[in-house]
Formats: C-alpha cells, structure tokens, sequence
C-alpha cells in the first residue's frame, strides 16, 4: 500500500469512525492489504493488517482511549 498510486481526503472523525476508514497517517510500509481494492474504494480497519509497534499507531491508540 502506498507510493503514488495512494491519495487521501479529509472527513470528520465522526464519519471516519462510522465508516471504519483507516487515516491515511498509519498505513506503513509494514501495512499489508488483506483484500484487493477498486480504485477510490474507502480502506477500512477491516481490509488491512496494521504495523501495531509503530509510535503512530500506539499514539493512535491512545486518541482512541481518550476520546473515541
């Protein structure tokens, strides 16, 4: 996942939790796609395996606690 072939948007938090959508900021190199994905298809929680032991992803998490 990634290179140029990737872009994001913005959206609220509030849409992005209720669609599941992973923020662009934690897909790592180490970020491996479960499924293949159309062209503008949203990526979700669902359809990747997130790199856990990253400082962005632990600070996500914490966001997460905190007010999510």
């Amino acid at each position: 996942i990634g290179g140029y072939t990737v872009y994001g948007t913005f959206d609220t938090y509030e849409n992005g939790k209720k669609e599941n959508a992973v923020p662009l900021g934690l897909i790592t190199k180490n970020t491996k796609l479960k499924k293949d994905k159309k062209t503008d298809e949203i990526i979700t929680f669902d359809d990747i395996e997130l790199d856990k032991s990253t400082l962005i992803y632990k600070l996500r998490e914490l966001q997460e606690m905190l007010i999510g």
